[in-house]
């Protein structure tokens, strides 16, 4: 059984993993309203992503910081502002003290069977004041 799913997943095994950005995701107005530490976030938790394992990818803030090469409170900026896009859903509650990471959903991704439920696209940028000193 083990053989044939490797097989059926050919397609990743073979020239290496990679990470796709779609065009619609990328040309929203609410990816164009994330931070730089957000989409690099983003993209890490899409790297973790494996067919079938969307709504299980399992990263904590600490593990996040890590990665990014920033604080845990910056991380966990990060995750608040994909959250609050709606750009991931926690499917799991992290608890600290079992040692046991959050697991996230990438709602422009399919999950578990269904379709994507692309709620970032519902993302309404906030109307700049004209009169604001930048």
């Amino acid at each position: 059984m083990a053989k044939n799913k490797k097989l059926a997943l050919g397609h990743y095994y073979k020239h290496g993993k990679f990470v796709p950005l779609y065009h619609r995701v990328m040309d929203s107005d609410a990816y164009q309203a994330l931070t730089f530490k957000s989409r690099c976030l983003l993209i890490e938790l899409q790297r973790l992503e494996f067919p079938n394992r969307n709504g299980r990818i399992g990263l904590s803030e600490t593990k996040a910081a890590d990665i990014l090469g920033c604080s845990p409170n910056t991380a966990s900026a990060a995750f608040q502002e994909l959250i609050e896009k709606e750009f991931i859903i926690r499917s799991y509650e992290g608890d600290y003290t079992r040692g046991k990471a959050s697991e996230w959903e990438i709602t422009y991704l399919p999950c578990k069977g269904r379709e994507p439920l692309d709620l970032w696209r519902d993302y309404k940028p906030e109307k700049q004041n004209p009169n604001r000193k930048k």
